[in-house]
């Protein structure tokens, strides 16, 4: 199987592994930025009352 011009056996385990890791990895990653991405979110997308009066 050839994937963005890279070829590999799609029927090995070293694929699966990779794409699991990756995975994780990224499952990861957002867990740990969700709640400063909530926040600036929220910062963002709040009226700023005091300059409203």
């Amino acid at each position: 199987m050839t994937l963005f011009w890279i070829t590999f056996d799609s029927h090995d385990v070293l694929p699966l592994a990779v794409s699991i890791i990756a995975a994780l990895a990224g499952f990861w990653l957002a867990r740990r930025v969700v709640p400063e991405l909530s926040a600036a979110w929220t910062a963002a997308n709040t009226p700023d009352t005091e300059r409203l009066i």
